[in-house]
């Protein structure tokens, strides 16, 4: 009797660690895959209610809150009298980073990272009532954000 594998089950068993290796590398594609949408998620998330958050409370304190007549930006008189305005920068910048951001004078600042675009950003004023929405987007996966705000800086 010989000792050793015939042709026929050596080449079976390279036909089955062919499919074993096969499924293993497209189970971890999918987990790498789905990794990467749970960060953009996250991301947009985060950045999201950040900025809901800073506008907020930027805004709640102020003495006057007015939307644009554009509807695309928040203008507003700080406690300390300045000037700021939030908005979705882009259109006006040369470099045309859309992100949610902030000017007071002539500095601008992010509220959002880079990579994570911002679009349809839109106010609305009911009396001492700012609502304000926009949408974040990012490898193509987008989320609508929105915010109530009341001025109260101006009921003394």
């Amino acid at each position: 009797m010989k000792k050793g594998f015939t042709l026929i089950e050596t080449l079976i068993s390279m036909g089955i660690l062919a499919v074993i290796a096969g499924v293993v590398t497209a189970v971890l594609f999918i987990v790498t895959r789905s990794s990467g949408e749970a960060e953009i998620t996250r991301a947009l998330k985060q950045n999201g209610e950040t900025a809901v958050v800073m506008i907020t409370d930027f805004v709640r304190w102020s003495r006057e809150a007015e939307c644009s007549s554009t509807s695309h930006h928040i203008n507003v008189i700080a406690a300390d009298g300045g000037f700021s305005q939030f908005f979705c920068s882009g259109e006006q910048e040369e470099q045309g980073e859309h992100r949610i951001a902030s000017r007071s004078g002539e500095k601008v600042i992010y509220l959002t990272e880079a990579g994570i675009e911002c679009e349809d950003f839109q106010c609305v004023k009911e009396d001492d009532l700012i609502k304000f929405s926009f949408k974040l987007k990012a490898g193509g996966k987008e989320r609508s954000f929105s915010g109530k705000v009341f001025v109260l800086g101006n009921n003394d």
